[in-house]
């Protein structure tokens, strides 16, 4: 699994979840998480923060395909130490983010 989107499939078939479910769950469109499945749009941090929660997947892994693989045989779902100062990061950027677009 190379990119973000085929980690992304990887996560929802393996617990056999909907795209519906987890469009429910991340609170974004059922057309725009298809659109992230695909490839074709980039998704927010508040997004991925949310996957990653809701997987409880490594960010490391999720973002970059770094680590080992969760939920398979290569990998177990052990989350990183580093992982809550990465979402520390991105709910860092969000508000910068959100500061900006304020102005």
């Amino acid at each position: 699994m190379e990119t973000f989107n085929q980690r992304l499939v990887y996560l929802r078939k393996t617990l056999h979840y909907t795209q519906q479910y987890v469009s429910e769950k991340t609170s974004v469109s059922q057309s725009n998480y298809s659109k992230y499945e695909k490839g074709q749009v980039e998704p927010g941090l508040s997004f991925v923060k949310k996957i990653i929660e809701l997987y409880d997947v490594d960010a490391n892994w999720l973002i970059k395909g770094i680590g080992d693989i969760p939920f398979s045989e290569e990998g177990t779902n052990n989350s990183d130490p580093d992982q809550n100062s990465i979402l520390a990061r991105i709910e860092k950027l969000e508000k910068e983010v959100e500061a900006t677009k304020k102005e």
